[in-house]
């Protein structure tokens, strides 16, 4: 028995059906810790002993509930923390508090936690007494007020059963024949082999007590689950001659533990299995394949999803998942199953698989399901899902390891693209090793002090003179050497590193601006970018004007870079932590402009001093294809729109003379490129001002 996870609302349930359990049943029910202490006794336990919480809980129960014999046996279950110790059932003596001996048979079993490790030890255990010879029938009936009470005499088929025995199928006492085949024709078909092999088992003396659990058929047609126990009678030659035994309604019982098994093993969502239910039951799942069959993991994430959530609110998210996964049911057989992996997975185990290339054309009807639109409460969502496949044969099959390989095909197909399958190799595991490893080293990066800001000159173009610089991050390790911002920032991005790395490039370029200022170059200006994540940092206006504190430069000689994405997400929040910018004093450019929304309409909206064109129309305008000229126009009308609404412009990437000379007779203001210069180290770059200097005077 494993210990599992429930949500905090689903604990508070489970604990309300343990208590019921506890309250209800009229067996004994003890449970133990592994350091040996008591730590729950139930009202009938305490009831047949006489025994109060405070005289037994702890490790009051030594010596006073439990004869020595039965403690020692405890304490090695105890030390062992396994099953290995456990017999049951067996028969083993209780203690009342008046010291008198009771015959209890005793059932344990042990609760593991997620490790593996025994957490609680549970026993369970029948009082004997109620199990006594056929002449004390009257004596039993009367003590066994929740309980039916029967009797068998085998050689004369005689069958004696009280009157809660009819009771508890629903018929009055002289309803119900008193022959035995009426009662084991009550027995549910499913359940009725099993009881009869207990049966056998126990005449043949396999077994210490006649014990099972079934459904037996009540009055009204319907079943209930009944707990039938019994002990024999021998006669000559040591044979059982009759029975004797008692009868339980344990419906609710049996109600409680189908609940709690419904919360730990399936999503209350979408009523599909959940995870735990996927890994307790792959070896039941495949045990029917023929070991040259594949078994395979198709693992399904959806594209964007939390982007729903945020825009629609988790209600609709809900629905939304709610119906994907009647969509995903529809390639629900015999030979699969499909489960709720987390929030937005869903996994497909897929076994008797003869030819791989199911498992293909499986993925591409999933994907072609998803190829439309959905609508929750009158909202049309369009739903994509990247795929990652993995398989194996039976003979090697792991169900974790199937998962983690599918898992890391399905990251591959994101990686890719989106809106794809990919099938696991061992390529796409080292890409996967090497982009955790490089994670690492960022992580490290950061607390090691590998980042450098490098500066690229911003020149005026009339006045032909430097008069701003642009931050970037340049990252040097101490055994790989330089890292491309290519390579090292998408990565931080997505593991929201990018934060950290920010601020490091706003405080150091703010520190370095006011030196250079400090030597003279005071109208030099410094330009920073903001990542999509760094700009909506609650904490973004505070971290920007305690690195202008430190500093001591001037609010208006920084000019924060946002991209157009950055702005779209919660466009009036974007509006008004830009305004909040400027009122600081701070400039404000929208980068990469042309590549995004670029409506009039949303530019007159966003308060924003500067204009930046992205370097993919500069690389085209000095080209003479039919496509470049037109490029060149759209530059052209571009910086025209930007004067006519009071911005300055930019153009970054600037490499060529000619681009330069098209960009100057089109007003440009200021460009950026490698035509004047690389990114520059802060001494290069100190040494390139004094040039300048130099030359112009």
């Amino acid at each position: 028995m494993y210990l599992d996870t429930c949500n905090s609302d689903e604990t508070i349930s489970c604990s309300e059906l343990g208590n019921s359990i506890y309250k209800c049943s009229n067996i004994l029910i003890l449970v133990w810790n592994f350091n040996g202490d008591l730590i729950n006794i139930n009202n009938y336990a305490k009831e047949i002993t006489g025994f109060t919480d405070e005289d037994v809980l702890g490790g009051g129960w030594k010596s006073s509930l439990v004869e020595k014999d039965a403690e020692e046996d405890l304490n090695s279950i105890f030390l062992n923390r396994s099953k290995e110790k456990l017999k049951s059932p067996y028969e083993q003596n209780i203690l009342t508090k008046g010291g008198k001996s009771i015959s209890i048979l005793w059932t344990n079993d042990v609760v593991f936690d997620d490790s593996g490790n025994g957490k609680f030890l549970i026993s369970m255990g029948i009082n004997m007494q109620n199990f006594v010879d056929i002449n004390e029938r009257s004596k039993l009936t009367a003590s066994a007020s929740n309980d039916g009470i029967w009797d068998w005499k085998f050689n004369t088929n005689e069958f004696f059963f009280s009157p809660r025995c009819s009771e508890i199928l629903g018929f009055s006492n002289n309803e119900m024949p008193s022959e035995i085949d009426n009662w084991i024709k009550r027995i549910h078909p499913n359940d009725l082999e099993i009881v009869l092999q207990e049966y056998k088992n126990y005449i043949e003396k396999k077994t210490s007590i006649f014990a099972c659990e079934f459904r037996a058929k009540a009055k009204n047609g319907k079943y209930k689950w009944v707990l039938n126990r019994a002990v024999g009678i021998c006669g000559k030659n040591d044979k059982i001659v009759r029975l004797a035994g008692s009868l339980t309604d344990i419906t609710e019982r049996k109600k409680a533990e189908e609940k709690i098994h419904t919360l730990a093993y399936f999503d209350s969502l979408t009523h599909l299995p959940n995870k735990e239910f996927l890994l307790k039951n792959f070896k039941q799942s495949i045990s029917r394949c023929n070991e040259k069959d594949y078994i395979c993991s198709l693992f399904i994430n959806l594209d964007n999803f939390k982007s729903i959530n945020t825009a629609y609110g988790h209600s609709v998210g809900n629905k939304a998942l709610k119906r994907i996964g009647e969509v995903l049911c529809k390639f629900k057989n015999n030979n699969n199953i499909l489960t709720r992996f987390a929030a937005d997975s869903f996994v497909f185990l897929v076994y008797n698989i003869t030819d791989i290339e199911y498992i293909y054309e499986m993925a591409k009807a999933i994907m072609e399901e998803f190829d439309s639109y959905i609508n929750i409460d009158n909202h049309e969502l369009f739903v994509t899902a990247s795929i990652g496949i993995a398989y194996s044969t039976k003979s090697g099959a792991q169900i974790r390891k199937l998962l983690k390989e599918s898992s890391a095909a399905m990251y591959h197909a994101k990686a890719i693209g989106k809106n794809n399958y990919q099938v696991y190799s061992k390529d796409i595991s080292s890409r996967a090793a090497a982009k955790i490893e490089m994670e690492n080293f960022l992580r490290h990066a950061i607390e090691l002090d590998e980042f450098v800001v490098y500066y690229q000159p911003q020149i005026d173009i009339k006045k032909k003179k430097i008069i701003g610089i642009e931050a970037l991050v340049r990252w040097i390790h101490p055994t790989m050497g330089f890292i491309s911002p290519n390579k090292f920032i998408p990565l931080a991005e997505e593991t929201s590193l990018i934060v950290p790395i920010g601020e490091f490039v706003l405080n150091e370029a703010c520190k370095q601006t006011k030196k250079w200022h400090d030597m003279g170059y005071d109208d030099l200006h410094v330009c920073v970018n903001l990542s999509a994540k760094q700009f909506h940092q609650s904490n973004l206006l505070s971290t920007i004007k305690s690195a202008l504190d430190k500093s001591g430069l001037l609010p208006d000689l920084l000019h924060i870079e946002i991209t157009e994405s950055a702005t779209i997400d919660d466009f009036d929040v974007s509006i008004s932590t830009l305004n909040e910018l400027r009122e600081m004093g701070v400039k404000v450019s929208l980068d990469d402009f042309g590549t995004g929304y670029s409506s009039l309409s949303y530019l007159r909206k966003l308060p924003i001093d500067i204009l930046k064109i992205d370097k993919s129309f500069v690389d085209e305008i000095a080209q003479t294809s039919n496509e470049n000229i037109i490029t060149s126009k759209i530059t052209g009308t571009l910086i025209a729109l930007a004067h006519s609404l009071d911005l300055l412009v930019v153009a970054e990437g600037v490499e060529y003379v000619e681009q330069l000379d098209i960009l100057k007779n089109q007003s440009c203001d200021i460009i950026q490129g490698y035509y004047f210069s690389k990114p520059l180290s802060a001494n290069d770059l100190e040494r390139l001002l004094e040039e300048y200097k130099n030359t112009k005077s």
